[in-house]
């Protein structure tokens, strides 16, 4: 999640937390547009876990370079789908954006 409006990064260390859990969080500050700054994450499995567990790998994800159109709504309904598809995914890996650039390959 990110807004426009903060000119900061933040960094937290946490600890103490147990594996395999899943936490919630809630910031301080809302969004720009009012609506409460949330999210959720888990942590790992402990190293002794030797559990199989699957995961998702996706990217090349910027907006279109030739129109300016943005593409993120599709690429949000990509990932819906595929955590629908996969819901006991454990994470999802974000590979940004691996190929060439328009300008690059026309000259």
């Amino acid at each position: 999640m990110s807004d426009p409006a903060c000119s900061r990064f933040h960094k937290v260390h946490l600890t103490g937390l147990s594996p395999s859990t899943a936490y919630t969080f809630t910031l301080d500050m809302p969004n720009a547009d009012g609506t409460s700054a949330a999210g959720a994450f888990g942590t790992a499995p402990a190293a002794s876990d030797t559990h199989a567990f699957k995961f998702l790998v996706y990217g090349d994800d910027r907006d279109n370079p030739i129109t300016s159109a943005s593409t993120r709504p599709d690429h949000e309904a990509l990932v819906a789908g595929m955590m629908a598809h996969d819901g006991d995914a454990a994470f999802l890996v974000n590979v940004g954006d691996y190929a060439l650039n328009y300008p690059a390959v026309s000259g």
